[in-house]
Protein backbone atom coordinates (compact mmCIF):
# COMPACT_ATOMS: atom_id res chain seq x y z
CA UNK A 1 0.00 0.00 0.00
CA UNK A 2 2.68 2.49 0.89
CA UNK A 3 4.57 1.65 -2.34
CA UNK A 4 1.07 2.52 -4.37
CA UNK A 5 1.09 5.73 -2.32
CA UNK A 6 4.81 6.84 -3.35
CA UNK A 7 3.71 6.29 -6.84
CA UNK A 8 0.95 8.20 -7.13
CA UNK A 9 2.75 10.93 -4.96
CA UNK A 10 5.67 11.20 -7.54
CA UNK A 11 2.95 10.90 -10.16
CA UNK A 12 1.27 14.22 -8.35
CA UNK A 13 5.37 15.51 -8.01
CA UNK A 14 5.92 15.21 -11.93
CA UNK A 15 2.47 17.38 -12.68
CA UNK A 16 3.71 19.91 -10.05
CA UNK A 17 6.70 19.80 -11.52
CA UNK A 18 5.58 20.93 -14.57
CA UNK A 19 3.29 23.63 -13.41
CA UNK A 20 6.40 24.72 -11.77
CA UNK A 21 8.10 25.01 -15.24
CA UNK A 22 5.55 26.62 -17.01
CA UNK A 23 4.53 29.08 -14.60
CA UNK A 24 8.15 30.78 -14.29
CA UNK A 25 8.43 30.85 -17.74
CA UNK A 26 5.05 32.23 -19.29
CA UNK A 27 4.79 34.27 -16.23
CA UNK A 28 1.30 32.67 -14.73
CA UNK A 29 -0.02 35.30 -12.18
CA UNK A 30 -1.33 33.63 -8.72
CA UNK A 31 -4.40 32.99 -9.48
CA UNK A 32 -3.84 31.30 -12.44
CA UNK A 33 -1.08 29.19 -10.53
CA UNK A 34 -3.77 28.40 -7.75
CA UNK A 35 -6.17 27.64 -10.18
CA UNK A 36 -4.03 25.09 -11.99
CA UNK A 37 -2.80 23.94 -8.89
CA UNK A 38 -6.21 22.38 -8.00
CA UNK A 39 -6.43 20.87 -11.27
CA UNK A 40 -3.38 19.07 -10.20
CA UNK A 41 -5.21 17.83 -6.90
CA UNK A 42 -7.91 16.17 -8.44
CA UNK A 43 -6.52 12.89 -9.33
CA UNK A 44 -6.56 12.18 -5.60
CA UNK A 45 -10.27 13.26 -5.61
CA UNK A 46 -11.76 11.19 -8.94
CA UNK A 47 -10.67 7.63 -8.25
CA UNK A 48 -11.90 5.84 -4.97
CA UNK A 49 -13.30 9.45 -3.69
CA UNK A 50 -15.85 10.57 -5.73
CA UNK A 51 -16.24 6.95 -7.84
CA UNK A 52 -15.24 3.67 -7.73
CA UNK A 53 -12.47 3.27 -10.37
CA UNK A 54 -14.88 0.45 -11.57
CA UNK A 55 -17.57 3.28 -12.54
CA UNK A 56 -15.27 3.96 -15.47
CA UNK A 57 -13.63 0.41 -16.27
CA UNK A 58 -12.04 1.72 -19.22
CA UNK A 59 -9.08 2.60 -17.00
CA UNK A 60 -7.87 -0.66 -16.28
CA UNK A 61 -7.41 -1.00 -20.33
CA UNK A 62 -4.81 1.90 -20.61
CA UNK A 63 -3.26 0.97 -16.98
CA UNK A 64 -3.21 -2.65 -17.98
CA UNK A 65 -1.80 -2.00 -21.87
CA UNK A 66 0.86 0.91 -19.89
CA UNK A 67 2.27 -1.35 -17.60
CA UNK A 68 2.59 -3.89 -20.42
CA UNK A 69 4.38 -1.48 -22.50
CA UNK A 70 6.74 -0.47 -19.44
CA UNK A 71 7.68 -3.52 -18.99
CA UNK A 72 8.44 -3.73 -23.03
CA UNK A 73 5.66 -6.43 -23.97
CA UNK A 74 4.46 -4.96 -27.00
CA UNK A 75 1.42 -7.33 -27.29
CA UNK A 76 -1.50 -5.44 -28.31
CA UNK A 77 -4.23 -6.89 -25.08
CA UNK A 78 -7.72 -4.75 -26.25
CA UNK A 79 -7.84 -3.00 -29.44
CA UNK A 80 -6.26 -0.68 -31.57
CA UNK A 81 -7.40 2.59 -29.70
CA UNK A 82 -6.66 1.29 -26.08
CA UNK A 83 -3.02 0.74 -27.48
CA UNK A 84 -2.46 4.07 -29.28
CA UNK A 85 -3.57 5.87 -26.34
CA UNK A 86 -1.31 3.58 -23.90
CA UNK A 87 1.63 4.29 -26.13
CA UNK A 88 0.72 8.24 -25.98
CA UNK A 89 0.93 7.58 -21.51
CA UNK A 90 3.88 5.66 -22.35
CA UNK A 91 5.73 8.58 -23.39
CA UNK A 92 4.67 10.97 -20.79
CA UNK A 93 7.36 10.69 -18.46
CA UNK A 94 5.42 9.79 -15.00
CA UNK A 95 7.74 7.36 -12.56
CA UNK A 96 5.46 4.45 -12.49
CA UNK A 97 2.03 3.04 -13.45
CA UNK A 98 0.64 1.16 -10.41
CA UNK A 99 -2.77 2.20 -10.41
CA UNK A 100 -5.17 4.25 -12.58
CA UNK A 101 -4.40 6.96 -10.14
CA UNK A 102 -1.03 7.19 -11.73
CA UNK A 103 -2.79 7.34 -15.28
CA UNK A 104 -4.94 10.31 -14.06
CA UNK A 105 -2.23 12.22 -13.37
CA UNK A 106 -0.67 11.45 -17.16
CA UNK A 107 -4.13 12.82 -18.50
CA UNK A 108 -3.72 16.49 -15.90
CA UNK A 109 -0.14 16.33 -17.60
CA UNK A 110 -1.48 16.39 -20.95
CA UNK A 111 -4.43 19.16 -20.05
CA UNK A 112 -1.64 21.19 -18.15
CA UNK A 113 0.64 21.29 -21.86
CA UNK A 114 -2.70 21.88 -23.65
CA UNK A 115 -3.75 25.03 -21.50
CA UNK A 116 -0.25 25.87 -21.76
CA UNK A 117 -0.10 26.10 -25.76
CA UNK A 118 -3.35 28.11 -25.62
CA UNK A 119 -2.46 30.35 -23.47
CA UNK A 120 1.07 31.14 -24.86
CA UNK A 121 -0.27 31.34 -28.28
CA UNK A 122 -3.18 34.08 -26.62
CA UNK A 123 -5.92 31.44 -28.36
CA UNK A 124 -7.48 32.17 -24.82
CA UNK A 125 -10.01 35.34 -24.02
CA UNK A 126 -10.89 35.74 -20.86
CA UNK A 127 -14.23 33.76 -21.15
CA UNK A 128 -12.80 31.19 -22.94
CA UNK A 129 -10.00 30.81 -20.32
CA UNK A 130 -12.35 31.19 -17.48
CA UNK A 131 -14.23 28.62 -19.06
CA UNK A 132 -11.24 25.89 -19.72
CA UNK A 133 -10.15 26.65 -15.77
CA UNK A 134 -13.81 25.29 -14.79
CA UNK A 135 -15.31 23.47 -16.82
CA UNK A 136 -16.43 20.40 -14.14
CA UNK A 137 -16.59 17.69 -17.37
CA UNK A 138 -13.02 18.71 -18.35
CA UNK A 139 -12.13 18.70 -14.90
CA UNK A 140 -13.02 15.61 -14.27
CA UNK A 141 -12.12 13.66 -17.49
CA UNK A 142 -8.18 15.31 -17.10
CA UNK A 143 -8.56 13.62 -13.99
CA UNK A 144 -8.82 10.04 -15.07
CA UNK A 145 -6.94 7.73 -16.77
CA UNK A 146 -8.70 7.85 -20.06
CA UNK A 147 -8.00 8.94 -23.23
CA UNK A 148 -10.30 11.25 -23.14
CA UNK A 149 -7.47 14.19 -22.21
CA UNK A 150 -5.99 13.21 -25.48
CA UNK A 151 -9.10 13.33 -27.90
CA UNK A 152 -9.72 16.82 -27.14
CA UNK A 153 -6.32 18.09 -27.42
CA UNK A 154 -5.57 16.39 -31.24
CA UNK A 155 -10.09 17.86 -31.51
CA UNK A 156 -8.28 21.20 -30.95
CA UNK A 157 -4.89 21.08 -32.37
CA UNK A 158 -6.43 19.88 -35.60
CA UNK A 159 -8.69 22.63 -35.72
CA UNK A 160 -6.18 25.19 -35.02
CA UNK A 161 -4.50 23.74 -37.70
CA UNK A 162 -7.41 23.78 -40.55
CA UNK A 163 -8.21 27.55 -39.03
CA UNK A 164 -4.43 28.68 -40.15
CA UNK A 165 -4.40 26.34 -43.23
CA UNK A 166 -1.58 24.34 -41.97
CA UNK A 167 -2.71 21.58 -43.92
CA UNK A 168 -0.26 19.01 -43.26
CA UNK A 169 0.01 19.87 -39.81
CA UNK A 170 -3.98 19.04 -39.30
CA UNK A 171 -3.61 15.98 -41.28
CA UNK A 172 -1.46 14.87 -38.45
CA UNK A 173 -3.72 15.78 -35.77
CA UNK A 174 -6.16 14.26 -37.59
CA UNK A 175 -4.57 10.78 -38.00
CA UNK A 176 -3.47 10.93 -34.84
CA UNK A 177 -6.94 11.75 -33.68
CA UNK A 178 -8.68 8.99 -36.04
CA UNK A 179 -5.71 6.35 -34.43
CA UNK A 180 -7.84 6.47 -30.95
CA UNK A 181 -11.49 7.85 -31.99
CA UNK A 182 -12.64 7.97 -35.49
CA UNK A 183 -16.02 8.94 -35.00
CA UNK A 184 -14.72 12.67 -33.97
CA UNK A 185 -12.10 12.38 -37.01
CA UNK A 186 -15.45 11.18 -39.56
CA UNK A 187 -17.17 14.11 -38.23
CA UNK A 188 -14.81 16.95 -38.13
CA UNK A 189 -13.51 15.67 -41.53
CA UNK A 190 -17.45 15.85 -42.81
CA UNK A 191 -17.93 19.23 -41.77
CA UNK A 192 -14.98 20.57 -43.98
CA UNK A 193 -16.65 20.85 -47.77
CA UNK A 194 -18.91 23.31 -45.80
CA UNK A 195 -16.20 25.67 -46.09
CA UNK A 196 -16.85 25.82 -49.90
CA UNK A 197 -20.77 27.35 -49.17
CA UNK A 198 -19.68 29.46 -46.82
CA UNK A 199 -16.97 30.70 -48.78
CA UNK A 200 -19.60 32.46 -51.10
CA UNK A 201 -19.30 35.58 -49.67
CA UNK A 202 -21.69 37.02 -52.18
CA UNK A 203 -24.71 35.03 -51.66
CA UNK A 204 -26.83 35.90 -48.67
CA UNK A 205 -26.38 34.63 -45.60
CA UNK A 206 -29.89 33.15 -46.00
CA UNK A 207 -29.47 31.12 -49.01
CA UNK A 208 -25.90 29.73 -47.74
CA UNK A 209 -27.73 28.25 -44.48
CA UNK A 210 -30.45 26.72 -46.80
CA UNK A 211 -27.81 25.61 -49.20
CA UNK A 212 -26.02 23.81 -46.26
CA UNK A 213 -29.13 22.12 -45.16
CA UNK A 214 -30.19 21.01 -48.13
CA UNK A 215 -26.47 19.74 -48.59
CA UNK A 216 -26.77 17.92 -45.07
CA UNK A 217 -29.96 16.53 -46.43
CA UNK A 218 -28.88 15.28 -49.76
CA UNK A 219 -25.25 14.00 -48.16
CA UNK A 220 -27.03 11.78 -45.80
CA UNK A 221 -29.68 10.41 -48.19
CA UNK A 222 -26.67 9.79 -50.57
CA UNK A 223 -24.07 7.95 -48.16
CA UNK A 224 -26.17 7.12 -45.31
CA UNK A 225 -27.14 3.43 -46.54
CA UNK A 226 -23.46 3.10 -46.25
CA UNK A 227 -23.05 3.96 -42.66
CA UNK A 228 -26.72 2.50 -41.50
CA UNK A 229 -25.44 -0.61 -40.45
CA UNK A 230 -22.29 0.49 -38.18
CA UNK A 231 -24.33 2.66 -36.92
CA UNK A 232 -27.08 0.16 -35.62
CA UNK A 233 -24.73 -2.04 -34.53
CA UNK A 234 -23.14 0.77 -32.09
CA UNK A 235 -26.34 2.00 -31.20
CA UNK A 236 -27.01 -1.32 -30.11
CA UNK A 237 -23.80 -2.59 -28.17
CA UNK A 238 -24.20 0.97 -26.25
CA UNK A 239 -27.84 -0.09 -25.61
CA UNK A 240 -26.64 -3.17 -24.02
CA UNK A 241 -23.88 -1.60 -22.02
CA UNK A 242 -25.99 0.68 -20.43
CA UNK A 243 -28.21 -1.75 -19.61
CA UNK A 244 -30.52 -2.61 -22.03
CA UNK A 245 -32.63 -5.45 -21.99
CA UNK A 246 -33.29 -7.37 -25.55
CA UNK A 247 -32.81 -6.01 -29.44
CA UNK A 248 -33.18 -2.24 -29.76
CA UNK A 249 -34.91 -1.10 -32.98
CA UNK A 250 -31.77 -0.31 -35.68
CA UNK A 251 -32.82 2.63 -38.37
CA UNK A 252 -34.72 1.04 -41.87
CA UNK A 253 -33.34 4.21 -44.00
CA UNK A 254 -31.40 7.40 -44.49
CA UNK A 255 -34.96 9.54 -43.43
CA UNK A 256 -35.15 6.76 -40.63
CA UNK A 257 -32.06 8.30 -39.16
CA UNK A 258 -32.49 12.05 -39.99
CA UNK A 259 -35.87 11.61 -38.33
CA UNK A 260 -34.64 10.61 -35.38
CA UNK A 261 -31.22 11.99 -35.05
CA UNK A 262 -32.78 15.53 -35.16
CA UNK A 263 -34.58 15.04 -31.75
CA UNK A 264 -31.79 12.72 -30.18
CA UNK A 265 -28.99 15.09 -30.98
CA UNK A 266 -30.65 17.83 -29.15
CA UNK A 267 -31.33 15.94 -26.66
CA UNK A 268 -27.95 14.32 -26.33
CA UNK A 269 -26.27 18.04 -26.07
CA UNK A 270 -28.71 18.69 -22.90
CA UNK A 271 -29.10 15.26 -21.21
CA UNK A 272 -29.11 14.87 -18.58
CA UNK A 273 -31.98 17.05 -17.53
CA UNK A 274 -32.94 17.82 -13.74
CA UNK A 275 -35.73 15.60 -13.85
CA UNK A 276 -33.48 12.96 -15.45
CA UNK A 277 -31.15 12.49 -12.53
CA UNK A 278 -31.32 9.39 -10.51
CA UNK A 279 -28.50 10.71 -8.02
CA UNK A 280 -26.37 13.55 -7.16
CA UNK A 281 -23.19 13.09 -9.68
CA UNK A 282 -26.45 13.24 -12.56
CA UNK A 283 -27.98 16.03 -11.20
CA UNK A 284 -24.48 18.30 -10.91
CA UNK A 285 -24.15 16.90 -14.54
CA UNK A 286 -27.84 18.05 -15.33
CA UNK A 287 -26.72 21.87 -13.77
CA UNK A 288 -23.74 21.83 -15.70
CA UNK A 289 -25.77 21.50 -18.29
CA UNK A 290 -28.13 24.34 -17.87
CA UNK A 291 -25.17 26.08 -17.39
CA UNK A 292 -23.09 25.64 -20.08
CA UNK A 293 -25.76 25.49 -22.80
CA UNK A 294 -26.79 29.26 -21.44
CA UNK A 295 -22.95 29.89 -21.45
CA UNK A 296 -22.51 29.32 -25.32
CA UNK A 297 -25.75 31.07 -26.38
CA UNK A 298 -24.77 34.01 -24.32
CA UNK A 299 -21.14 33.75 -26.20
CA UNK A 300 -22.28 33.28 -29.60
CA UNK A 301 -24.53 36.30 -29.57
CA UNK A 302 -21.93 38.51 -28.07
CA UNK A 303 -19.34 37.35 -30.36
CA UNK A 304 -17.45 39.18 -33.28
CA UNK A 305 -16.32 36.52 -35.04
CA UNK A 306 -17.19 36.49 -38.51
CA UNK A 307 -20.83 34.77 -39.98
CA UNK A 308 -18.45 32.13 -41.53
CA UNK A 309 -16.23 31.08 -38.22
CA UNK A 310 -19.55 31.14 -36.11
CA UNK A 311 -21.75 28.84 -38.40
CA UNK A 312 -19.16 26.63 -39.33
CA UNK A 313 -18.75 26.07 -35.64
CA UNK A 314 -22.31 25.59 -34.92
CA UNK A 315 -22.68 23.08 -37.96
CA UNK A 316 -19.51 20.77 -36.66
CA UNK A 317 -21.38 20.97 -33.47
CA UNK A 318 -24.80 19.72 -34.20
CA UNK A 319 -22.98 17.23 -36.41
CA UNK A 320 -21.52 15.88 -33.31
CA UNK A 321 -24.39 15.78 -31.34
CA UNK A 322 -26.40 14.52 -34.36
CA UNK A 323 -23.92 10.95 -34.82
CA UNK A 324 -23.63 10.71 -30.57
CA UNK A 325 -27.47 11.44 -30.35
CA UNK A 326 -28.40 8.18 -32.14
CA UNK A 327 -25.98 6.30 -30.37
CA UNK A 328 -25.71 6.92 -27.17
CA UNK A 329 -27.79 6.20 -24.30
CA UNK A 330 -26.02 6.21 -21.23
CA UNK A 331 -26.03 9.76 -19.26
CA UNK A 332 -22.37 9.68 -17.96
CA UNK A 333 -21.36 8.32 -21.95
CA UNK A 334 -23.14 11.35 -23.50
CA UNK A 335 -21.16 13.68 -21.32
CA UNK A 336 -18.14 12.03 -21.80
CA UNK A 337 -18.75 12.35 -25.81
CA UNK A 338 -19.58 15.95 -25.82
CA UNK A 339 -17.38 17.68 -23.81
CA UNK A 340 -14.06 17.56 -26.66
CA UNK A 341 -16.62 19.27 -29.23
CA UNK A 342 -18.51 21.89 -26.80
CA UNK A 343 -14.34 22.90 -25.71
CA UNK A 344 -13.37 22.87 -28.77
CA UNK A 345 -16.06 25.33 -30.20
CA UNK A 346 -15.84 27.95 -27.41
CA UNK A 347 -11.84 27.96 -27.45
CA UNK A 348 -12.03 28.34 -31.34
CA UNK A 349 -14.97 30.94 -31.29
CA UNK A 350 -12.99 33.11 -28.68
CA UNK A 351 -9.95 33.11 -30.13
CA UNK A 352 -8.77 35.64 -32.91
CA UNK A 353 -8.37 33.14 -35.47
CA UNK A 354 -10.21 33.65 -39.13
CA UNK A 355 -9.87 30.91 -41.89
CA UNK A 356 -8.24 31.94 -44.88
CA UNK A 357 -10.82 30.29 -47.05
CA UNK A 358 -13.13 33.12 -45.88
CA UNK A 359 -11.08 35.44 -47.62
CA UNK A 360 -9.38 36.77 -44.50
CA UNK A 361 -6.45 36.78 -42.91
CA UNK A 362 -6.11 34.88 -39.23
CA UNK A 363 -4.89 37.77 -36.81
CA UNK A 364 -1.45 36.86 -36.01
CA UNK A 365 -1.52 35.72 -32.22
CA UNK A 366 0.65 38.54 -31.23
CA UNK A 367 -1.98 40.80 -32.22
CA UNK A 368 -4.92 38.77 -30.39
CA UNK A 369 -5.84 40.08 -26.83
CA UNK A 370 -3.43 39.11 -24.19
CA UNK A 371 -4.81 36.66 -21.77
CA UNK A 372 -6.24 37.70 -18.44
CA UNK A 373 -5.37 35.82 -15.53
CA UNK A 374 -8.79 35.12 -12.94
CA UNK A 375 -9.26 37.90 -10.69
CA UNK A 376 -10.68 36.95 -7.70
Amino acid sequence: MSSLLFSNFASFGVCLALLATLAIVRGYSAYLVFFLLLHCFLPFLTNHVLFDPSYMPDQFQYLMQVRNLRQLDFTIVVGTPVYVAAWLFFLIPMPSYHTVVDTSFASTFVYLLLFDYLYAKRYLSRMSLVFMLGYPSLALYSATGLRDTFIVAFMLLAMIAIFRSRWIRALLFLAALFTIKFENTFILVASLPSLLVLKLSRLPRLLRIILLLVGFVAGLLAFGDLVLTDINVYRQALYAEDGGQGIIGGFAGPLDLLRVGLVSGIYFFIKPLPWDASGSLQFVQAVENLLVTGFMVYLFFRSKASFEKKTFLLLALAMFCFVFGVIVFNFGTASRYRFPAILTTIVLLESPLEMKVFGRRPQPAAEAPAPVAVEA
